[in-house]
């Protein structure tokens, strides 16, 4: 059973879920609340997508190739 009507409960597909709690200001909360009933999600799983994405982004992004620059040599 979903915690708010009418959304789909999330399946974990096997995997082991964990707590993960932190304290933030009402406006963040509420910000979170109102994203994740647009996508007609939880709070929790839009947490799940955001963190996951964020990570993806900074961990995960290719380097820049490297160039070798071309001194000039003199005889």
């Amino acid at each position: 059973m979903s915690a708010v009507k009418g959304r789909k409960v999330r399946g974990s597909a096997g995997e082991p879920v964990v707590l993960l709690q932190g304290r933030v200001i009402p406006a963040a909360r509420d910000a979170a609340r109102e994203a994740a009933d647009e996508l007609g999600i939880s709070i929790a799983a839009y947490l799940e997508a955001l963190v996951l994405a964020d990570a993806e982004q900074r961990m995960v992004r290719p380097q820049a190739p490297y160039v070798q620059e071309v001194l000039p040599v003199s005889a």
